[in-house]
């Protein structure tokens, strides 16, 4: 009994002396130097690409909107255009069937 009992004080004594460690060094220092290497490339290539990918895209999103807008005002004035030439033109063919 007195062997689990010491192993249990032990173990805790152990968990409590590495919660204080992380506690003074912060859990930065606990990382090996891979693992730090490796979030901070991914930060310094990550970060800036989605930063300037949002300001592009809230930059030109209403230039992008009125351009579509335009076309499609310039495919809406075109089509009007054709229709009332193929109108006028069924008017004269009924015009000259008429006399």
């Amino acid at each position: 009994m007195k062997t689990t009992d010491s192993l249990k004080a032990a173990a805790s004594s152990k968990l409590s002396e590495r919660n204080a460690t992380m506690t003074k060094t912060g859990w930065w220092n606990n990382w090996n130097l891979r693992t730090k290497v490796t979030l901070l490339a991914i930060g310094i290539g990550v970060v800036p690409v989605i930063a300037t990918g949002t300001l592009a895209f809230f930059s030109t999103s209403p230039v992008v909107r009125q351009e579509a807008i335009s076309k499609q005002e310039n495919r809406a004035a075109k089509a009007a255009e054709l229709t009332s030439r193929f109108v006028f033109e069924r008017f004269g063919d009924v015009q000259i069937l008429s006399n």
